[in-house]
């Protein structure tokens, strides 16, 4: 797949707040192995309605991910569906967030994530009861000549439920066109599929090491399992880094981790200890220093485990790099560190 999407990222950082204990944040725990993901966003471009999407859910959940621009001269609307094909009611609990028209696909990218990432740890989610062979709309949004959207859409169904999404871009005054699929009107595919959404990473990081990063949206890039394309900047997949922090000296360390926008235009945003964190705009690629996003003081021969979340989203270029920074400090800190 050809990297045309702009893309921000989200962390969520839990760490255990007790001296000498391992332990995780009360929050929401989902099980990223069993999603898929599908990325909507080749072409970026959209300049005619038409079908995009229309798959049954193979694995548990899907996580949908989509940023377009409309080209065209009439304004559309995406129509997100969910389908029951089965025989019986099944009940799906569905989490989305979108964002836009507007001019700024940075900003777009942004919000859209924010959004989501709020609802996603508050655990604030719907439920829909659908019966046998019927389709309940999600998403109806507007999406005007010469301006952008994006959203972020997580369904999760019963385990033996036959369910299918479906997503049209929809032009009210020619409702036929909406039913042609998409890439049979001369276009290009639009849909990427992903079979692996999740990538766990393990880290130690000793504090005489006086720097470390972590590579999110590099390679190895995720590989559509339909056209065998490269996702480069593996933009909606989902990083679960284990990180220790271990201090082996009889003094206090301090440590920083820093949000660094290695690829160029990007703006950050992070939920740290249930709080959203977004970091500022990084529009000037030629100004690109990192920005802190946390400190954690340890104490003599403290190890400190740090679990972060992060995902590519819409609003920045990839790839990007969570940088770990230690140093030393006389005391420990009353207001600042953690």
């Amino acid at each position: 797949m050809k990297n045309y999407l702009i893309f921000a990222l989200f962390v969520v950082i839990k760490v255990s707040s007790t001296y000498g204990v391992y332990g995780n944040l009360d929050v929401p725990v989902y099980n990223y192995e069993e999603e898929e993901l599908i990325v909507s966003n080749y072409p970026e471009e959209i300049k005619e309605p038409g079908l995009v999407l229309n798959e049954r859910i193979n694995k548990k959940a899907v996580r949908f991910v989509y940023y377009h621009k409309n080209i065209s001269r009439d304004s559309f609307y995406v129509n997100f569906q969910i389908k029951n094909d089965g025989k019986e009611a099944t009940e799906v609990k569905i989490i989305d967030f979108i964002a836009g028209p507007c001019k700024d696909g940075l900003y777009a990218g942004h919000k859209a994530t924010k959004g989501f990432l709020s609802k996603m740890t508050s655990q604030e989610h719907k439920k829909i009861v659908i019966l046998p062979g019927n389709t309940e709309q999600i998403i109806w949004q507007l999406i005007k000549p010469d301006s952008i959207v994006s959203g972020l859409i997580r369904v999760e169904k019963e385990e033996s439920a036959d369910v299918r999404v479906k997503m049209q871009f929809i032009d009210p005054s020619y409702p036929q066109l909406s039913a042609l699929n998409y890439s049979s009107n001369g276009n290009s595919s639009v849909c990427g599929y992903f079979e692996k959404a999740y990538k766990k990473i393990k880290m130690e990081f000793n504090c005489d090491t006086t720097l470390e990063q972590i590579a999110i949206g590099d390679v190895p890039f995720l590989v559509d399992s339909k056209t065998k394309f490269q996702l480069r900047g593996n933009y909606g997949q989902v990083y679960d880094i284990d990180l220790v922090l271990d201090n082996k000296f009889n003094g206090f360390k301090r440590v920083n981790l820093y949000f660094a926008p290695v690829g160029g235009i990007a703006r950050g945003l992070m939920v740290i200890n249930g709080d959203v964190i977004e970091t500022g705009f990084f529009r000037d690629i030629e100004n690109t220093e990192a920005e802190k996003i946390r400190e954690f003081i340890l104490e003599p021969y403290e190890k400190r485990k740090v679990n972060i979340l992060t995902i590519p989203q819409p609003g920045s270029f990839y790839p990007v790099a969570v940088v770990i920074q230690s140093n030393n400090t006389k005391y420990a800190s009353l207001n600042g560190g953690y």
